[in-house]
């Protein structure tokens, strides 16, 4: 199914993003965090929801046990958000290296498995999936190839934790190619155009080719969102993965 993220709407109440996306989109995948974060006060429309998990100040992956446990706190609120509002997908991002991982990093890896099975634990009692985010090259951010991926989902071994995948961000890392033999995994895409970076800038402003993506991906089930940093490229990027798939266009 194809639907629309709150990114481009960042600094403004979810509700009345969410709002603005169903008019056009079946799908809105919203952001918790925010300059207004996303509550139970909030009152969602009637399209089929998905969340995206807080990713500031966030990291599963900390040596520091206080650090850690404040972040999978955050992470289980935002689980209890998804079951709230009857999401049943929540995207969330993979841990960070920090100055004292990043050379030793295996340390960072092993810690950040104990968290995602915590969370997955979690997930699982509430019906809810977790789909583990693959990163783009800027950064310390772990889960940047899909061997590392693959491992990660083998490691955790959960039903309710897979994967979304970030074309954008797998482009950055010059891997998009190797990430279709983990199609098995993938149950939410995130789709941006970029031009070497992390940019999410809308389709066809980039250096990505997403005709042959789709073309090599083959039979896919799951959810595919645009997440774009500004509002002006929905309707290009809408027309241009209707054109791709096949799907019907309807005016924005």
């Amino acid at each position: 199914m194809l639907g629309a993220s709150t990114l481009c709407f960042y600094n403004e109440d979810p509700q009345k993003a969410a709002e603005s996306l169903a008019r056009e989109f079946p799908l809105i995948e919203v952001i918790v965090q925010g300059n207004i974060p996303l509550s139970k006060t909030h009152r969602m429309p009637e399209v089929i929801l998905s969340l995206h998990a807080p990713f500031s100040d966030i990291n599963i992956a900390s040596l520091n046990s206080t650090m850690r446990n404040a972040s999978i706190e955050e992470l289980e609120k935002a689980v209890g958000l998804a079951e709230f509002f009857g999401a049943g997908v929540m995207t969330l991002h993979p841990g960070n290296l920090t100055f004292h991982t990043q050379k030793n990093s295996e340390v960072a890896r092993k810690i950040q498995i104990s968290s995602l099975g915590r969370l997955a634990s979690f997930a699982e009692e509430r019906n809810i999936i977790l789909a583990l985010e693959n990163m783009p090259r800027q950064g310390l951010h772990l889960g940047k190839s899909p061997e590392e991926m693959e491992e990660i989902m083998k490691m955790v071994d959960s039903s309710h934790l897979r994967m979304t995948l970030d074309i954008g961000h797998a482009s950055t890392n010059g891997n998009l190619s190797e990430f279709m033999r983990l199609k098995g995994y993938i149950v939410n895409m995130h789709i941006h155009d970029n031009r070497g970076k992390d940019e999410h800038l809308s389709l066809g402003e980039g250096i990505i080719h997403f005709d042959e993506f789709f073309g090599q991906l083959g039979k896919y089930d799951g959810n595919i969102v645009i997440e774009l940093v500004e509002k002006r490229g929905l309707r290009k990027s809408k027309q241009v993965v209707e054109s791709i798939l096949g799907l019907e266009t309807k005016p924005l």
